[in-house]
């Protein structure tokens, strides 16, 4: 007797974070990632046609990421709305550009990214493709150097940006400041 195809749904997630120590005219990486992780990118294989932003999902990730911060004992991140563009911009870059990472397929990389809207301090970027919300989140909480950047208790500050991409699930960016 033949089996049913069953069809699976696999969850991407780049399991790298990044978090740097930007100031004027100086960048140095911190001891959680190597100075290239900035720029890397990884192909998915397939894009999507179309991205659209996700506000409840952005609201709901950031009532998660909130929630395990106080688990911890550390105050709420608020959303920046400057963050939040950046963050979004780089979902649906993703999404639109079939690939997962902290660079871009057009070049640069997060800093560059975040230099426009942070002048100085730390920031952090936290990069995942899912099925859902829910399922990116466990992820993150799941791999230490995404829950270090949920943790780190000198960001006060936060943009998360989630798109939709297609059969893909969503495209989902943290990006993290002081």
């Amino acid at each position: 007797m033949a089996r049913p195809r069953q069809r699976s749904v696999a969850v991407l997630l780049l399991v790298i974070s990044a978090a740097y120590f930007v100031g004027p005219g100086i960048v140095a990486g911190s001891a959680q990632s190597s100075p290239n992780i900035g720029s890397v990118v990884i192909s998915l294989g397939q894009r999507a046609s179309q991205s659209v932003d996700e506000p409840s999902a952005e609201q709901q990730l950031l009532d998660m990421l909130n929630a395990v911060r106080a688990q911890r004992g550390l105050r709420p991140l608020r959303m920046d709305r400057a963050l939040q563009s950046v963050a979004r911009a780089h979902s649906r870059d993703m999404a639109t550009g079939g690939y997962i990472g902290h660079g871009s397929v057009s070049g640069g990389s997060f800093v560059d990214r975040l230099s426009g809207v942070v002048s100085r301090g730390l920031v952090g970027e936290n990069v995942a493709f899912a099925v859902n919300p829910p399922t990116a989140h466990r992820a993150l909480v799941a791999s230490p150097l995404h829950l270090e950047n949920m943790l780190e208790p000198r960001f006060h500050r936060v943009g998360v940006g989630v798109c939709s991409a297609g059969q893909m699930g969503v495209a989902v960016t943290q990006d993290f400041a002081e």
